[in-house]
C-alpha cells in the first residue's frame, strides 16, 4: 500500500537527534532556543516561541487574545479538528465559516460577514497550501491567526511569505508536516511583550499560577530534528511541486490546483494534491484503494457538524474532494504508479 502520508527524514536529521541524545539534551534547552532563532531569522525578526505541537500553538495564541468566556473565534469548517479543540480549551466558542463554490479556503467577505461584538479572533489556515485571505482581513479590527501548519515555505499570491501577514502565525512540526520534527510547533508574533507572555504560558511551573498555563514545552530532541527539516525545506518544497506538475497531466480537469490557479486562493505550496471528483469521489477512492494507493478526504470531518453552523458548501466540498499521496519521500515508482492509476480512473470511471 502506498500510504497517504509518510514522514520525510534524512541522515542529517538522524545525526542531529543522535547528537542531542549524546549531549543529554532531552527537555527544552539549547536546541529549542536555536530553532527559535532560526525561525526568527527566516521570518524577518518576528518573535518565535517553540511549543509542543501546532495545536498547543493555536491554543496559546487564543489564550492571549481571549477577552471573555463569552467570546467567539471564527474559523473555516473545512479544516482539521485542532482549531475546534484549541478554541474550546481557550474557553471560546468556535464559529464556522462556509466555503465558496470552489476551493478549500473561505473568502474574505464570508469571514467578515460573521464578525460581531463577541468575536475576539479569526483563524485562517492555508488549507493544503491554498492561500487564505489573510492580507484582505488584516484590517478587520481583530487578531488574525495565520495557520501555516500546512504551508510553511509557501507564499501569498503577491509573493509575501506565508506566516508574515497575520497578527500571529502558527507552525507545526508534526511527523508528516512540511518540516517534520516528530512533534512540535511554534507561534510567531511581532510584539516582544506578547512573546514573553506566550513563553510564560507554555511552562506552568514558572512565574505566578495562571489557569491558562500548561506544560507545552518542546523537547530538544524534536527541536533538533525540526531545525534540520527547516534547513532542507526548500528542497522538499520543489520536489512536491514537481510531483504535482506530473499529477496535473494525469488529472486534467480534476486538478483543483489547476482550477484555482489565477484566483485569489491559488495553491502556492503543494502540501496535498486534491482532486475534484464531483459525485464520483467514493468511486475514485475505492478505485485507488483496490490498486494499493491510499486516497482520503482532505479533512476527517467538517467542523460545523460539531458546532451546528450551517455550511452547505463545505458539505459539498467534503463529498467532492479527494487527496492522493504527495510528499517528498514518494519514490519515482510510487509517483509513476499513482499517476497512471489516476489516468486509468478517469478513463474507466468516465471522469
Amino acid at each position: 500500500m502506498i500510504p497517504h502520508s509518510r514522514p520525510e527524514t534524512d541522515d542529517a536529521g538522524e545525526d542531529a537527534v543522535a547528537e542531542a541524545l549524546r549531549g543529554r539534551r532531552l527537555g527544552q534547552g539549547p536546541e529549542t532556543e536555536a530553532l527559535e532563532r532560526q525561525l526568527e531569522e527566516r521570518f524577518q525578526g518576528r518573535r518565535a516561541v517553540a511549543v509542543s505541537s501546532g495545536t498547543a500553538a493555536l491554543y496559546l495564541a487564543l489564550a492571549v487574545v481571549a477577552r471573555s468566556p463569552e467570546g467567539e473565534v471564527l474559523m473555516p469548517s473545512f479544516t482539521c479538528h485542532s482549531l475546534y479543540a484549541a478554541a474550546h480549551h481557550a474557553a471560546l466558542r468556535p464559529v464556522c465559516v462556509d466555503l465558496p463554490p470552489t476551493g478549500v479556503v473561505p473568502r474574505a467577505e464570508a469571514v467578515a460577514s460573521r464578525i460581531n461584538d463577541r468575536t475576539c479572533a479569526v483563524i485562517l489556515p492555508h488549507t493544503c497550501g491554498f492561500a487564505a485571505p489573510v492580507e484582505a482581513l488584516a484590517d478587520c479590527g481583530l487578531p488574525v491567526i495565520e495557520d501555516c501548519a500546512q504551508s510553511l515555505g509557501g507564499a501569498l499570491p503577491g509573493g509575501r511569505p506565508m506566516g508574515m501577514a497575520g497578527s500571529f502565525a502558527i507552525l507545526s512540526f508534526y511527523a508528516t508536516k512540511l518540516a517534520p520534527g516528530g512533534e512540535g510547533g511554534a507561534v510567531l508574533v511581532n510584539d516582544d511583550g506578547c512573546a514573553e507572555e506566550l513563553r510564560r504560558l507554555r511552562d506552568c511551573d514558572k512565574g505566578e499560577p495562571d489557569p491558562r498555563a500548561f506544560n507545552f514545552k518542546m523537547s530538544d530532541l524534536h527541536a533538533a530534528l525540526a531545525r534540520r527539516s527547516v534547513d532542507t525545506l526548500e528542497t522538499r518544497r520543489r520536489r512536491r511541486e514537481w510531483l504535482a506538475d506530473r499529477y496535473d497531466e494525469a488529472a486534467g480537469p480534476l486538478s483543483l490546483r489547476r482550477r484555482m490557479s489565477g484566483t485569489p486562493a491559488p495553491q502556492t505550496l503543494c502540501f496535498r494534491y486534491l482532486l475534484d471528483c464531483g459525485e464520483r469521489a467514493r468511486a475514485v477512492e475505492d478505485f485507488f484503494q483496490r490498486r494499493g494507493i491510499a486516497a482520503r478526504r482532505p479533512v476527517r470531518r467538517p467542523v460545523h457538524r460539531a458546532t451546528g453552523d450551517r455550511c452547505p458548501r463545505t458539505e459539498d466540498a467534503f463529498e467532492r474532494y479527494l487527496s492522493i499521496p504527495l510528499y517528498a519521500a514518494l519514490t519515482e515508482e510510487e509517483a509513476d504508479f499513482t499517476g497512471r492509476t489516476l489516468s486509468a480512473a478517469r478513463k474507466e470511471l468516465h471522469l
